[in-house]
């Protein structure tokens, strides 16, 4: 398990069309997990286990401090979606990008109506191989300026 503070960009793909919700003050709590498509004992051994065809399937929690009116932009941001991805820097200069799914959403108390208040988004990650996509050339960050930086 690895928690990163600092900058976090949520893609969506939304009917071909790629577009970012950034988080500046983001911390992320990345825990890796390796599970099996095929897992059961051995008929002749009980012991022994037979594993197969191994997946990940990571858990990363988003918590954010927002008002309501972020809150509810990021809410219908991540609901709105065909394809999420997070992207987030890991160890120092090492960025990490995921395809995501939501598994658990906050609830807006009553002091999240008034004052500022922390929220953590659960999302969950399952994939076999995974190459980075390229998005910093529309969304762009840093010192690669894509044609949607603006923010």
């Amino acid at each position: 398990m690895s928690v990163n503070e600092g900058f976090v960009i949520i893609i969506r793909v939304l009917d071909g069309e790629i577009s970012y919700y950034p988080v500046i003050n983001g911390v992320v709590d990345y825990a890796p997990e390796i599970a099996w498509k095929i897992e059961k004992e051995s008929a002749f051994n009980p012991e022994i286990i037979i594993r197969k065809h191994s997946y990940h399937r990571d858990k990363i929690d988003v918590e954010v401090i927002f008002n309501s009116s972020q809150y509810y932009e990021m809410i219908d941001f991540i609901s709105n979606a065909d394809q999420l991805y997070i992207e987030f820097f890991a160890a120092g200069d090492i960025k990490k990008q995921y395809p995501i799914s939501i598994d658990k959403l906050p609830k807006l108390d009553d002091d999240g109506r008034r004052y500022l208040s922390r929220y953590k988004f659960q999302f969950l990650s399952i994939y076999t191989i995974y190459n980075m996509l390229p998005f910093e050339y529309a969304v762009g960050y840093g010192n690669n300026y894509g044609s949607l930086w603006g923010f």
